[in-house]
């Protein structure tokens, strides 16, 4: 928001609730905005539930093709990171991983879509997936511990459905002293061992500028869906729980590393 503050442009906050989120689509179609900024997953899908008039920024989104539900008129940000970057960085954080065990919300679409492409791309670098795709949250402890006596390590792939086991996942993993990875700063913050994402920060500078172009257009812009990524990314490691977990971080890591948990 304080991109747009920033940029001269007056705004009115809406707060979704998560559970009816086509709550706010009569209400933001019908009202005078000339433009409409989304923050979270649920951008592109409320964005292709509006009228096509009514241009969408869409920030913060997991996955750029969630884009591709609506044609035309969206613009935005992904924090994605390609699934081949974080295997060869989760491999620099544990040289010996073989297999790593991969837990999919099926709920969320964009963590389907990482399990499919990290299946993908772990089979050039030798890595084994063993996936398990979760109906339930309250499943999700269960499954870890399932694959933790298989695995190298472990990686949750899921948005804010996950988010109340998260703990419980950690604490199997410590008894199995397997690490857990991750895709964001919190969850490194958690407990996870490491984590390289996106610079969430400076994608946000992107909404501001966005929001001027298109309003200066008198509210159209390309047909074509535009998503802005970063090819830079950040490190987390989490030096407490690698090492109860008898795990010794690379120094080149270490030194490089945007965020260290003593």
């Amino acid at each position: 928001l304080w991109s747009l503050y920033f940029a001269g442009i007056d705004y009115e906050p809406v707060v979704l609730r998560p559970a009816r989120p086509e709550d706010a689509i009569e209400p933001l179609a019908s009202s005078a905005s000339h433009l409409v900024v989304t923050i979270g997953s649920a951008g592109p899908w409320l964005a292709s539930r509006l009228p096509p008039a009514l241009p969408v920024i869409a920030t913060a989104v997991g996955h750029p093709a969630s884009f591709e539900e609506r044609q035309g008129g969206l613009v935005g940000t992904s924090h994605y990171v390609p699934p081949s970057r974080q295997l060869v960085f989760f491999r620099k954080v544990l040289p010996g991983l073989r297999r790593l065990g991969v837990l999919a919300h099926v709920a969320d679409e964009n963590a389907l879509r990482l399990l499919q492409e990290t299946q993908q791309a772990a089979e050039p670098l030798g890595i084994e997936i063993a996936a398990s795709r979760i109906a339930r949250a309250q499943d999700l402890t269960a499954a870890a511990r399932r694959l933790l006596p298989e695995v190298d390590g472990l990686l949750l792939l899921g948005g804010h459905e996950i988010a109340s086991e998260v703990q419980h996942v950690l604490e199997a993993a410590a008894d199995w002293r397997r690490p857990l990875f991750a895709y964001s700063e919190e969850m490194v913050s958690r407990g996870a061992v490491a984590a390289l994402y996106a610079d969430r920060l400076a994608l946000a500078e992107e909404v501001g500028p966005m929001a001027r172009q298109i309003l200066t257009q008198g509210g159209t812009h390309s047909a074509f869906v535009q998503v802005r990524t970063l090819p830079i990314f950040k490190i987390a490691l989490n030096v407490k729980a690698a090492r109860a977990l008898g795990l010794r971080l690379p120094y080149n890591l270490l030194v490089i590393a945007n965020k260290i948990i003593r």
